[in-house]
């Protein structure tokens, strides 16, 4: 999935506003795969200061995780699973990587 794939179904998400979707990735910090519930646009508890850095130059998608109620950075490179509104952006090359278990395991939660 190219970073352009992700733009278009976020831009899709964005356009709709405040859409909750799932998104499945591995993290940078320690390469441990995570399933994420998120939110885009998400104001609550901003300050209104900014950021210091922009987030789309580093790859990275901003979010509000429904699970830990805490904004999270998610990097565009690791995404493997998008869904939301029952369309689906699966990363066949990276699903593919993480082993047969788990590629049964986000299969089956489709």
């Amino acid at each position: 999935m190219s970073s352009k794939d992700i733009s278009d179904f976020l831009t899709d998400l964005d356009n709709v506003g405040g859409t909750i979707f799932r998104c499945d990735f591995i993290k940078r910090t320690n390469g441990e795969y995570r399933k994420m519930v998120a939110r885009r646009g998400v104001t609550k508890g901003v300050k209104g200061v900014g950021m210091a850095y922009n987030p789309r130059a580093k790859q990275l998608l901003g979010v509000w995780d429904m699970q830990k109620q805490a904004f999270r950075m998610i990097p565009y490179d690791n995404i493997i699973l998008l869904k939301a509104k029952g369309k689906v952006k699966i990363d066949i090359n990276r699903l593919n990587a993480l082993g047969k278990n788990k590629k049964k395991e986000v299969l089956a939660s489709i």
